[in-house]
């Protein structure tokens, strides 16, 4: 797909999203937002929020799968490359996680990023399990921790109407604050 194609995607996901692009205050502090993997016009509402606050040194992209796994190749996109943050490496040897090639679409992440994207840096983790040690690294970095699921939107494959979604998210949420990992999992199975 071609800039100006991927560009107008993403201003319609905006659109039909929360309603207009983002503002560019930067003013916001904000540590993280979760975001859907596919669904754009949901996607931007969390983006939006990327977008209105504090440029981040570094942007977490926690992703869910089968197994720990980092990222460690700077990504190419029809925006231009981003660069994988030089601490993913250490975390890696630290943690003995893997490495994925996963590919990752951060042409949204790019797009409310436009004037920085000089300093655009990620640090893309696979995660499956979880250690309170792990949990202490992530708390350390000066980042913007973007969560990446489906949280409920399809659960079962099946999408559901908004207030029943809304309802198995305001679970999700709570499982997620009180860091019950269990629940999670059950919850995401």
């Amino acid at each position: 797909m071609d800039f100006l194609a991927i560009e107008k995607r993403i201003k319609e996901g905006f659109e039909f999203g929360p309603g207009d692009l983002p503002v560019e205050s930067r003013e916001n502090i904000i540590s993280g937002v979760i975001v859907p993997t596919k669904n754009l016009p949901v996607m931007a509402w969390g983006y939006k929020e990327v977008a209105e606050a504090k440029f981040s040194p570094l942007y977490v992209l926690l992703i869910p799968g089968d197994s720990n796994a980092v990222v460690v190749d700077d990504i190419k996109t029809s925006f231009g490359v981003v660069k994988v943050g030089d601490k993913v490496r250490l975390f890696k040897d630290k943690f003995k996680f893997g490495i994925t090639d996963l590919e990752l679409d951060l042409s949204i992440l790019q797009f409310v990023s436009k004037r920085y994207l000089d300093s655009l840096k990620v640090f893309p983790v696979v995660i499956n399990e979880f250690s309170e040690e792990i949990l202490d690294y992530f708390v350390s970095l000066d980042a913007v921790f973007i969560c990446v699921t489906d949280l409920s939107s399809s659960q079962g494959g099946v999408y559901s109407a908004v207030d029943t979604v809304k309802g198995m998210d305001q679970y999700l949420i709570k499982y997620i604050k009180n860091l019950d990992e269990n629940k999670i999992r059950e919850f995401c199975n």
